[in-house]
């Protein structure tokens, strides 16, 4: 008994120590820094910061949001010989707003929103779907499926669900469903979110998509239907569902990223988005198992991404779209090396980048960018540079929605999810133009 009560306490001061080096307080920055800078401190301290939102501000400076503690920031303005000489040019300043308990405010807000609209099953209209309360709050994977589900019964000769697309690390099964309207010979299109889990905002417009082109079909819309009928359109509305379980447990971390695979001890999480091929292109970044962007073990090592990428190889594919939060970008390849793709694809890219960015601008004041996910930095193991490189130059992109943090306000849900929505719809539209 006397051997138990040690070791246990033991544990449970280690528990504590653990619990209190992972206490100090995170906060979110605001950094302008030259473009130089960013990649060297990125490439030196990356496992230290989070970064959260980057963007281009003229030809070589970025200005970008990172979540990391004081000490970790100031890496900017020290640690080697180079981020010191640049001191000057760094600006660094601490957002206002305290995460926590802005984490907290939201969670009660979820909650009073989904206790308010716990009846949006039975309200549900076939022909306005995206007005359903269903997109008044943010949801759990368990109400996401539920409605999704839903609207499989209610649409069943177009809509259906695909029951196991993939797996995940802790063993769920991963769905999918399809929208078509019979027919042989078709291409598909490919629309996928929530490969980060924090990122509620890219999850609520996949599922507000599936609505929309729903509510099209419907009601006979003509700008809608033909889109429809041209495609099969295939949609894993969450890629990382372990982890987006984890974002809403109360034990869990509403800022996880990554999935859930255990590393060691104290280390959790491969990030989905870097887990991709080419082999040629795989792990440059040498990221730590610590870091947000850790790539894994090898291409296709998680069981969620094996899945979706074996998935992927059986669709006679015409495009594929991921969505993400946020940013305000539309991005093409490559995000693996600064060279351009080449002709007549790297033309092809950017007209159809520049067309979906225009249709999103559309009554919308937030203003997107298009560019090359490379612009702002390189990225190894993407979804959009594994689909164009090892899919024959399939059309793809990926979506960073617009907003200022991951935790925003659910009256966020619709004006977003119409945006983006009009860049999807714009992307099938381009595709006759894509492969000509």
């Amino acid at each position: 008994m006397k051997i138990f009560q040690t070791l246990s306490f033991l544990a449970a001061l280690v528990v504590g120590q653990i619990a209190a080096e992972e206490a100090v307080a995170k906060q979110l920055y605001h950094v302008t820094v030259p473009k130089v800078v960013f990649d060297l401190a990125l490439k030196e301290y990356g496992a230290e910061l989070d970064v959260w939102d980057a963007s281009l501000v003229e030809s070589d400076k970025i200005k970008a949001d990172i979540y990391a503690t004081e000490e970790s920031i100031n890496k900017f303005r020290g640690g080697k010989t180079e981020l010191r000489e640049a001191s000057p040019l760094v600006k660094i300043e601490q957002d206002v707003v305290d995460m926590p308990m802005l984490i907290k405010e939201t969670a009660a807000a979820k909650a009073t929103c989904s206790s308010r609209t716990s009846r949006h099953l039975q309200a549900i209209n076939a022909t306005n779907y995206v007005n359903n309360a269903f997109f008044d709050c943010w949801r759990t994977s368990d109400e996401v499926y539920s409605f999704l589900d839903t609207l499989v019964k209610e649409n069943s000769l177009v809509f259906s669900k695909i029951a196991n697309v993939s797996t995940t690390y802790e063993g769920r099964t991963i769905p999918g469903y399809k929208l078509s309207t019979g027919g042989s010979g078709k291409k598909a299109i490919y629309v996928q979110g929530l490969i980060h889990a924090r990122e509620w905002h890219a999850g609520s417009t996949t599922f507000y998509t599936i609505a929309a082109l729903l509510d099209g079909l419907n009601n006979n819309d003509s700008t809608l239907k033909p889109l429809v009928t041209q495609y099969d359109w295939y949609f894993v509305p969450i890629v990382n569902l372990d982890g987006f379980i984890y974002t809403h447990s109360s034990s869990g971390d509403r800022l996880w990223r990554k999935n859930r695979r255990k590393i060691n001890t104290r280390t959790y999480g491969v990030d989905l988005n870097r887990n991709f091929g080419p082999q040629k292109y795989f792990g440059l970044g040498g990221e730590s198992p610590s870091a947000q962007t850790y790539p894994g073990s090898a291409p296709l090592s998680e069981p969620e991404t094996a899945g979706i990428y074996k998935f992927i190889k059986t669709l006679p594919l015409a495009g594929a779209l991921d969505v993400h939060a946020y940013s305000g970008l539309v991005l093409r390849p490559f995000g693996n090396q600064r060279a351009q793709v080449p002709a007549p694809w790297g033309t092809k890219l950017k007209t159809l980048g520049d067309n979906v960015k225009k249709a999103i601008q559309v009554n919308n004041t937030y203003t997107y960018t298009s560019q090359t996910a490379a612009e702002l930095y390189l990225s190894y193991g993407s979804f959009m540079d594994s689909i164009f490189l090892e899919f024959n130059n399939t059309a793809t992109l990926s979506f960073e929605m617009e907003g200022n943090n991951f935790v925003v306000s659910e009256s966020v849900i619709r004006p977003g999810g119409k945006h983006v929505f009009q860049g999807i719809v714009q992307f099938a539209r381009e595709l006759t133009a894509y492969y000509s």
